[in-house]
C-alpha cells in the first residue's frame, strides 16, 4: 500500500508567497518624477535611477499632486527590484522597479530620506 504524499508543507509555503512571481514585495523610499520618456526612482542615499513598471497607481497619484512634468516627489511603496542592468529610455536605469502598493507619496521639499 502507497502513503498518500502530504501536501500541507506546499500550502504552507504557497501561503507565505505574495504574488504569482513567486517574490515577496519589498519597501522602498526615495524620490519619484515622471514625464516624457522619464518615470524615474531613486532611491534613498542613492545616485542610482531605476525604471518603474507596474506603476499605474503611482502615476496617477504623481499626475494629482505635481501636474508638472519630471518634478521630484518622496514616495514610500513596496514593490519589485529587478537585477542591475540597462533598462528603461536608452538604457539609462540601472533597475527595473516593479510598483505595487504606493504607501505614502508627498512633495519633496525637505529631505525625508532616512
Amino acid at each position: 500500500m502507497k502513503r498518500p504524499i502530504k501536501f500541507v508543507p506546499l500550502v504552507l509555503l504557497a501561503a507565505c508567497v505574495s504574488d504569482p512571481t513567486g517574490l515577496a514585495e519589498e519597501q522602498f523610499a526615495g524620490y519619484y518624477s515622471h514625464g516624457f520618456e522619464v518615470d524615474a526612482f531613486r532611491p534613498c542615499g542613492s545616485d542610482e535611477k531605476w525604471w518603474v513598471t507596474e506603476g499605474t497607481e503611482l502615476r496617477s497619484r504623481y499626475a494629482a499632486l505635481s501636474p508638472k512634468q519630471y518634478e521630484e516627489v518622496y514616495v514610500e511603496i513596496r514593490g519589485h527590484a529587478g537585477p542591475v542592468g540597462k533598462y528603461g529610455h536608452l538604457g539609462a536605469y540601472a533597475r527595473e522597479l516593479a510598483v505595487g502598493e504606493v504607501i505614502a507619496i508627498g512633495p519633496a521639499v525637505e529631505p525625508k530620506c532616512r
